[in-house]
């Protein structure tokens, strides 16, 4: 016996022919769909920019997410709507990104032990004797900086001294941004390794 099969039923997109302006538009008059249509449109770009910045997954579709996020936000702003999204969008991905580093950076430099007290950010309630021990403490890290091999030294530095984030990092070392992740990771453990032979919490 012959098995029929029903025809598939193809559903035409109402969106699909219409401008990027036109979308915007629509959506100005109250269709929320437009909207879902135009962002629909530029995700797989969008996301294929976040994760050139990023190159990593999940930092990509969170920075992606975020994008949208604040083209919505943004709305009123976007004025030259005939030229489409497409030019606008790649600003509002690299602001999110570089957003996210700072964020990553500042935890960073919360949970780690190179990070020193800025002038003036020690509390009233600090005594003379801790702030010995955070002096005694810098100088013990400075010292296994100098045992450190050049690869480690120098992006260490990088990072805290000059203040540079991993990505600005892994340009100007001309490696990839996963590859300095990868690298620092490594470092930061040999630190804290020689910190703690010398007694260094």
């Amino acid at each position: 016996r012959m098995a029929f099969r029903a025809p598939e039923v193809v559903v035409e997109d109402p969106y699909a022919g219409l401008s990027d302006s036109d979308l915007a538009g629509r959506f100005d008059q109250g269709d929320r769909e437009a909207l879902n249509a135009l962002c629909r449109r530029h995700y797989p770009t969008v996301f294929r920019f976040a994760y050139h910045l990023t190159q990593n997954l999940p930092e990509a579709e969170d920075c992606t997410q975020e994008a949208f996020a604040r083209f919505i936000r943004s709305w009123p702003r976007w004025s030259e709507r005939g030229r489409g999204a497409g030019p606008w969008l790649p600003t509002i991905v690299r602001s999110a990104v570089m957003d996210q580093w700072q964020k990553q950076l500042k935890v960073t430099r919360a949970n780690d032990p190179l990070t020193p007290m800025a002038p003036g950010e020690a509390t009233a309630s600090q005594s003379p004797d801790a702030e010995a021990l955070e002096r005694e403490r810098l100088e013990a890290v400075e010292q296994s900086l100098q045992t450190m091999e050049p690869p480690c030294r120098e992006l260490i530095e990088l990072l805290f001294r000059k203040g540079l984030t991993q990505k600005e990092a892994a340009e100007q070392l001309g490696d990839s941004h996963e590859a300095v992740k990868k690298r620092y990771q490594r470092c930061l453990k040999r630190l804290q390794a020689t910190l703690a032979e010398r007694g260094v919490p």
